[in-house]
């Protein structure tokens, strides 16, 4: 399991309510991301842009390591490929909600074109098929996690 969080403070975005709570104006939520893919160049491509527009991004190689995952850094929203080693993206996304009690929302990312998702009540949001557009993706990212201004990296 490896964690990227954004690099400037200007790409984070600032905590609702923060002067409420007693948080300083400058204390920021990231949004948590847990990126589940196999292949690493599309891992590093999916968590390096997601990073780079603001979001903490966890990533985990295979089904075993993404519930382990899950279990510890409680992400806001996981990008799930389907066909992984040791324990598949359907187990993943059966498995986790009896693991954290909640459901958590899940963009699938994969080749898999010819079988049957998981169910919507697993989590399943959105399906992208790869090959992927990387903007594609971070919007359904951003809409999933309540972030509707997540910019294009400059």
């Amino acid at each position: 399991m490896h964690t990227r969080a954004a690099s400037s403070v200007e790409e984070r975005r600032p905590k609702i309510g923060a002067e409420c709570d007693g948080s300083e104006p400058g204390d920021v939520a990231l949004t948590r991301i847990l990126v589940v893919e196999d292949d690493p160049w599309i891992q590093w491509m999916i968590a390096d842009d997601l990073a780079e527009r603001g979001y903490e991004v966890v990533t985990a190689q295979d089904g075993v390591e993404a519930l382990a995952s899950i279990g510890t850094v409680r992400p806001d929203v996981i990008v799930l490929d389907l066909i992984l080693p040791r324990c598949s993206g359907w187990d993943v996304a059966e498995r986790y909600p009896t693991q954290v009690g909640d459901v958590i929302p899940i963009v699938v990312v994969s080749a898999a074109r010819d079988r049957a998702l998981p169910a919507a009540s697993h989590g399943v949001r959105r399906y992208l098929p790869k090959p992927f557009d990387i903007d594609e993706l971070a919007q359904a990212v951003a809409e999933l996690s309540g972030r509707y201004l997540a910019a294009t990296p400059t």
